[in-house]
């Protein structure tokens, strides 16, 4: 089956890979120019579906990320000790990403978790069937979240569906999840607590006890890391195309 039936993907955006660089860099254009996946995406569409970009795809390991410091804001592995960055605790489990136009602020004291923001673009989790590719930009529903505590700092994890999984019109909750997709969630959790041990590592913390925050929390959480991007990345809000 084609990737395009198994993703609803922006059509517009086009990967270049290795631009004046002898590393693997992935840049994303639009129209033949080079875009930011970070800035020039936009996080929300028509239907209310979010817009993810994976970094890294169901079943592999390569920690590749957005580089939010770099010009353009390409996809790059990345490294640990000087060499390139894989996860030894084991291949994702699912498509991880990120939502553009988002950012958890290190300045601003999260009121929910009491923690500072890891500086970064929305983390978002994919519980769908199908693998996704490094930098495909896809529609997602999104569906809850879970509050990952990393080096002190507040790291959302916010868990989406792609909008053409098998399972997507009937996974609208958390409790759906646990009926169609049973352990998916536990999956989850118990991915993100464990994976540093390898390393000799503690275990990470969430907040709320680890349990998860549903929609309606989930899209409130999303708005205001999309405001505070806003109002950090965009210089002049009145005249901005930005939604």
């Amino acid at each position: 089956m084609a990737r395009n039936n198994l993703f609803s993907i922006n059509q517009e955006i086009k990967l270049v890979d290795n631009l004046n660089s002898n590393n693997k860099e992935i840049y994303f254009t639009r129209n033949n120019e080079i875009i930011s996946p970070w800035h020039d995406i936009q996080y929300l569409n028509e239907d209310n579906t979010i817009n993810m970009i994976c970094e890294i795809p169901r079943y592999t390991r390569k920690k590749f990320e957005i580089n939010t410091k770099l010009k353009n804001n390409p996809i790059l592995q990345d490294t640990i000790n000087g060499k390139p960055r894989e996860y030894l605790y084991g291949d994702m489990l699912f498509n991880y990403g990120a939502i553009p136009q988002t950012w958890e602020n290190p300045n601003i004291l999260c009121e929910s978790t009491l923690k500072y923001g890891d500086d970064d673009p929305l983390d978002v989790i994919d519980i769908g069937d199908y693998q996704a590719i490094v930098g495909l930009v896809y529609k997602v529903k999104v569906i809850g979240i879970l509050a990952l505590i990393d080096g002190g700092e507040t790291d959302w994890k916010v868990i989406a569906i792609n909008i053409n999984d098998p399972n997507s019109e009937n996974i609208n909750s958390l409790d759906d999840v646990e009926h169609y997709k049973p352990g998916c969630l536990g999956a989850v959790k118990h991915w993100f607590e464990n994976y540093k041990t390898v390393r000799g590592k503690a275990k990470n913390i969430f907040a709320f006890d680890g349990k998860y925050k549903g929609m309606e929390y989930t899209k409130n959480i999303i708005n205001k890391c999309h405001l505070m991007w806003k109002i950090s990345f965009i210089k002049d809000i009145s005249s901005s195309t930005m939604i």
